[in-house]
């Protein structure tokens, strides 16, 4: 996390345990937690559907063009949707409540 000498800690990442400070995992916590709050806020609904359509849009095209041009249809390509639809709302910053996931849904159906 921190990337300095004489740690004191260990914390555990996808790639194993990684050495670092209790003071930088603790802060980098806070930060989270305080992203989060901002977040709840500062967030735009509108923006953030907005987001989560054209997220879903660009989904959809990505997945029509891999079928026209391979000419078989994968099933897995599908949860392409709603991925994008979802960085889509998180790209345009809405807000992360229910509304992230109601409009998530709706549009990748």
């Amino acid at each position: 996390i921190c990337k300095q000498g004489n740690c004191d800690s260990l914390a555990l990442f996808p790639q194993g345990y990684v050495p670092t400070h209790r003071a930088c995992v603790e802060q980098s916590n806070f930060d989270r937690i305080r992203d989060a709050a901002d977040n709840s806020e500062h967030g735009n609904h509108g923006l953030g559907i907005l987001g989560a359509f054209l997220g879903a849009m660009l989904g959809c095209l990505l997945v029509f063009l891999i079928a026209m041009f391979s000419g078989n249809i994968y099933a897995v390509l599908y949860v392409v949707i709603p991925l994008a639809s979802y960085y889509g709302y998180k790209l345009f910053k809405g807000r992360m409540d229910k509304t992230a996931l109601t409009s998530v849904l709706i549009f990748s159906i």
